[in-house]
């Protein structure tokens, strides 16, 4: 299978990021370190970035290892477009919301619905991929950026403001089974007993209570039953239409699949290598971005 990128840009690599909001619970201040939401930006006055759309969620790994969902990130771009984490940081000046490329940012050779991407940013400790994969009945848990708002502002240019509130959700992994995509294709799943509101794709999905990543949110299966069958009347004829109950789990790649995802952005290597490299100081995902568009 081709590799596919996503378009490169030369905007800057990072820089304050106006028109977007992003609310954290205190609680979930740590792990609003490593999950950002992702979003389309173009050049505005200044070379400062403008948020265009928002696209999703992703996370990063040791050494600026940035990993999230190939649909997420797929859309066409228009000059001067690119795709961007937002940060949210307090400094000594207050708090201040950064701005940061995706690099090399490419599907998962491999074909999956991943994409890998190198970032400016490199949070310690960071989270870790883990070496095996659930099983039905464990508790996982996942973070991420659904339900985000958008507000048009009073200007010709039909500029946004966008607001992102972190969402932590908890569930436990119901079936670990192969998933048929609509396009035909069928894809390596865990099922969780949780929503997956739009926005979540690209989520990291974490054993509960620890830093370990055991999968990437992606969507959701719908399940449908039927409650009360059809009925015809005997006498007059008339039919009951039947009565479907639904109920909707959320998706996520298995750990295998994350663990084999190749890109540029890794320099060849799977990334269940690379962040093992990454962990131990042998590689970074950071080395190349000075020499970067």
């Amino acid at each position: 299978m081709s590799l596919k990128r996503s378009p490169a840009s030369t905007a800057c690599r990072k820089g304050g990021c106006g028109g977007i909001v992003v609310n954290v619970e205190p609680a979930q201040t740590r792990l609003a370190e490593y999950v950002l939401p992702i979003f389309k930006v173009k050049k505005g006055e200044n070379q400062q970035p403008v948020p265009v759309n928002f696209c999703g969620t992703g996370f990063v790994l040791e050494s600026g290892i940035f990993v999230t969902c190939w649909h997420c990130v797929a859309g066409p771009m228009k000059e001067g477009e690119f795709y961007a984490a937002v940060l949210k940081q307090v400094e000594d000046k207050g708090l201040r919301t950064r701005c940061l490329r995706l690099e090399d940012l490419a599907q998962d050779s491999n074909g999956a619905d991943l994409a890998v991407a190198r970032i400016d940013y490199d949070p310690k400790p960071s989270l870790i991929l883990a070496d095996v994969f659930p099983e039905a009945g464990e508790d996982v848990a996942a973070y991420g950026y659904p339900l985000i708002s958008a507000w048009p502002l009073p200007t010709a240019d039909g500029r946004r403001i966008f607001e992102a509130n972190a969402r932590y959700l908890r569930g436990y992994v119901t079936q670990v089974f192969k998933s048929d995509n609509p396009n035909g294709s069928v894809i390596d799943s865990f099922e969780i007993d949780m929503p997956a509101p739009r926005g979540l794709s690209g989520s990291p999905l974490l054993k509960l209570g620890t830093s370990e990543v055991v999968g990437v949110v992606y969507g959701e299966n719908r399940v449908e039953s039927i409650v009360v069958a059809s009925q015809v009347d005997p006498v007059t004829g008339d039919r009951t239409p039947e009565t479907i109950s639904f109920t909707t789990f959320a998706l996520a790649h298995w750990t295998e699949t994350l663990l084999a995802a190749r890109g540029p952005a890794l320099d060849g290597s799977p990334l269940g290598v690379q962040a093992d490299l990454a962990r131990v100081g042998r590689w970074s995902a950071r080395a190349t971005l000075g020499s970067l568009g």
